[in-house]
């Protein structure tokens, strides 16, 4: 069935939680199970507009405080700006990564996309979360931070993550309630809808008790 684009995104985190492909090879994965750091990429502040150099600094703040309550890895972390991020992580190769939100925008669509990428310091690729968001709030950065750090635990765990991970972990989802915000729904995606593409409990709440 195709998701509208309305879906709960809710809906969207949980597939994005158990089909998720790690992006990165087994060799790859291999080289930087050893990482001594990962740089997290804020944006700069420093614009001419005080309205643009005020929303940096709030993403900036928002993701500082949510690394800071969920970065759960004992891995070190820093906060630097794109290109100081990539200059650092050049000095030790192999044992820096550089993680980084970014928001892809269509041009002629309505498709936005925002990936909380991990990268090697010439900018590979090593794994990448998917967030649906046209904004980022803070809840949208803590699932990021959470689901990275599973997927860097298991990256050479699974072959075909697609099929193995919800053998490994679907079973959690039965004790767990789902909840939907009522403003994600739509009459292209009703509650009835949910019933019949999610086989367990789920909770369909007000924006307010998401928060």
């Amino acid at each position: 069935m195709t998701c509208p684009m309305r879906l709960s995104r809710m809906i969207i985190l949980f597939s994005a939680l158990l089909l998720s492909l790690f992006i990165s090879t087994s060799l790859l994965a291999q080289n930087y199970q050893d990482t001594e750091e990962i740089v997290f990429v804020i944006k700069p502040t420093d614009f001419k507009k005080k309205a643009k150099s005020d929303i940096a600094k709030k993403h900036n703040a928002i993701l500082k405080e949510a690394v800071t309550q969920y970065w759960e890895s004992n891995i070190t972390y820093k906060f630097l700006e794109e290109r100081p991020a990539y200059k650092y992580a050049k000095t030790k190769k192999g044992k820096i990564i550089v993680a980084e939100l970014e928001t892809i925008i269509e041009v002629g669509t309505v498709r936005v996309e925002t990936n909380f990428n991990f990268r090697t310091h010439n900018t590979s690729k090593i794994l990448s979360v998917r967030l649906p968001s046209m904004g980022l709030e803070k809840k949208d950065i803590i699932y990021a931070l959470m689901h990275s750090q599973f997927m860097y635990k298991n990256l050479t765990r699974f072959k075909k993550p697609s099929k193995e991970l919800p053998k490994a972990y679907g079973h959690l989802l039965k004790e767990k309630t789902l909840l939907i915000a009522a403003s994600d729904l739509s009459k292209g995606f009703t509650e009835t809808d949910l019933k019949n593409s999610y086989p367990y409990e789920f909770k369909v709440v007000s924006d307010e008790e998401l928060r």
